[in-house]
């Protein structure tokens, strides 16, 4: 018996990424789950082109060290690069906007009362150092002192790390609000600041970048982060593909504008002690644009229904629910201010399948509808 010869006419796509967040990969599937992809998303394990035949679109995110001749590997595909990566040639670039990503730490800094600044990375690259460059001209706008400090040779040295950070923080003035383009990298300072005995935030306050749980919530003290919207990156990134693989024509670099800071102990001493209401919070913020179940919420934070309920609504002075509907409507006002997307497309990375719903709920909240809320915001 003959096999019937496959007659497919959808795209190949392929995701080639060095680092990887549950939000940008979410963005990115959010987005595939309504073309007529094949979708694959190996990890970071796989090398650059390795036994690839056919691909119709990539979507990449490789650091400047490892940059390989992507239209020798893949000369019939179209290349959305989601970092900037110099050297990378692709058909288009998506990535957060990194100079603003400077700017809102020195304003967030100097809205919290610090006039005494400094910014650090382990290493010169272009990402770091244009977040790191940003910061420094808008903290001496505002009228303030500000040292950018590499750590370059000896950022991965623990000992050295302590040395140096003891030299540096005798020059400076306290309280001293000091800034990392990476939560890694805050970490490590967190560390430093703490053997040494300065008080945090009281005299040393640490901001990094990312929001990424697992360096924020694990830290001694969970480090207050911006928030990159990797979410929109991934979605934005992959309806470039899509357009582009369509034939159509697109931006040759978008910026996605950081959407916030998460604020942790690192930054705010006002920032709760309870640690259950902050688990339920972060929990909420990690998991906002999916189906959100009270009882997987409840499981992942190890508390009873009732418990979870009643010491949230204590501390935050709302219910949970009145909370995750918050989070949403937040993300929500923030995608119709920055997007063109179709409200369809707005509900479903809110987390609503169903766009009546949150239609409805975003005209309970804001008391406009998505489409004249947009309108307002565009005439402004």
């Amino acid at each position: 018996m003959t096999a019937t010869p496959l007659i497919w006419h959808g795209k190949y796509v392929l995701v080639l990424v060095r680092w990887i967040s549950p939000s940008l990969e979410y963005g990115i599937r959010s987005y595939a789950r309504e073309t007529d992809w094949m979708l694959l998303f190996p990890r970071l394990q796989f090398s650059v082109g390795d036994g690839i035949k056919h691909v119709d679109g990539l979507i990449m995110l490789l650091y400047e060290d490892e940059v390989v001749s992507t239209r020798k590997l893949f000369p019939d595909a179209k290349i959305v690069d989601i970092r900037g990566t110099r050297g990378l040639s692709s058909d288009a670039v998506v990535h957060p906007d990194n100079a603003r990503i400077g700017v809102m730490a020195a304003d967030y800094f100097y809205a919290k009362g610090f006039r005494s600044f400094m910014g650090i990375s382990p290493r010169k690259e272009s990402i770091m150092d244009t977040r790191l460059r940003s910061f420094a001209r808008r903290v001496r706008e505002l009228g303030c002192d500000v040292a950018i400090e590499s750590g370059e040779g000896w950022f991965y040295d623990p000992k050295r790390v302590v040395e140096h950070f003891e030299r540096y923080l005798r020059k400076r003035v306290q309280p001293l609000a000091i800034f990392t383009p990476g939560d890694f990298m805050a970490t490590v300072v967190v560390q430093a600041v703490q053997i040494l005995g300065y008080r945090i935030p009281e005299q040393i306050s640490v901001l990094g970048v990312n929001n990424d749980r697992i360096f924020c919530e694990t830290s001694k003290v969970p480090i207050s982060s911006i928030d990159e919207d990797l979410t929109l990156v991934g979605y934005e990134a992959a309806r470039t593909l899509d357009a582009l693989m369509g034939g159509k024509s697109v931006k040759k670099r978008t910026l996605i504008s950081p959407l916030k800071v998460h604020e942790r102990h690192s930054t705010s001493r006002e920032h709760s002690a309870d640690s259950l209401a902050n688990a339920i919070l972060v929990y909420i913020r990690d998991h906002f644009s999916e189906k959100i179940s009270i009882e997987e919420l409840c499981r992942h934070v190890g508390a009873s229904r009732s418990l979870a309920n009643s010491r949230f609504r204590k501390i935050m002075g709302r219910t949970i629910g009145d909370e995750i509907e918050r989070v949403r409507m937040e993300y929500g006002q923030s995608l119709l201010r920055k997007t063109d997307y179709k409200v369809d497309a707005v509900a479903r990375l809110c987390g609503y399948e169903n766009t009546s719903a949150f239609c409805r709920r975003f005209r309970r909240n804001i008391g406009l509808t998505p489409g004249a809320f947009r309108e307002k915001e565009q005439v402004q």
